[in-house]
């Protein structure tokens, strides 16, 4: 976005740029990359959000957050889902009951959110219930056991298929940006949630 807008500038100065944020970019670096490249992203993000003609955020909190850190305010644009990605079908493809996390382990607030998850959630609940199990979806996480199910990158239908038919969804989530696209998929389909109020931010 911040070559482009460079470029857009220098080659077609009279052209309005609209720059539509998912998230802001750099929070996900602080969590993800190291110091240095967060820094040039704060950088890189500031030039585009005050250079554009136009921006946008997903949330009200992301509106807050981007007038702090740039000094510049955007609009608010909510993420939303089409239901018509939205086809899937319900019928069962697992017959044992299970809890759903969706997310990628490399990514730190999923690594967390599992991690809590396989050693201290699911060892409780299974003094309770032997054979309730878990299902995660997203890859990075490479351990199998009998009550961790490791589905890794699923298709889109298969995803939504596997909340769809789980106990719960549970999102133990404490750090994040934007809004969780998936949550708001679940809540779609009619799948029954449990998070943190992070999980809901947005």
């Amino acid at each position: 976005s911040f070559f482009s807008l460079i470029l857009i500038r220098i080659f077609s100065p009279n052209t309005k740029v609209i720059y539509h944020s998912h998230s802001i970019e750099y929070e996900v670096r602080k969590m993800v990359s190291s110091k240095f490249v967060a820094y040039m992203s704060k950088i890189f993000e500031n030039y585009v959000f005050n250079k554009s003609d136009l921006s946008t955020s997903v949330s009200k909190i992301e509106m807050n957050k981007i007038q702090k850190l740039y000094n510049t305010s955007c609009i608010n644009l909510n993420n939303g889902i089409s239901e018509k990605v939205l086809k899937f079908k319900k019928k069962k493809i697992i017959n044992f009951q299970y809890l759903i996390y969706c997310g990628s382990y490399k990514y730190p607030p999923n690594k967390h959110a599992i991690d809590y998850l396989t050693s201290v959630l699911m060892p409780k609940l299974k003094k309770k219930f032997p054979k309730l199990k878990l299902i995660l979806t997203g890859g990075g996480f490479n351990k199998n056991t009998s009550q961790i199910i490791n589905v890794g990158i699923v298709s889109k239908q298969k995803l939504l298929n596997l909340i769809f038919n789980s106990k719960l969804m549970v999102l133990p989530i404490n750090k994040g940006t934007g809004t969780r696209i998936k949550i708001i998929e679940a809540m779609l389909v009619g799948a029954k949630i449990l998070t943190t109020k992070k999980g809901i931010e947005g």
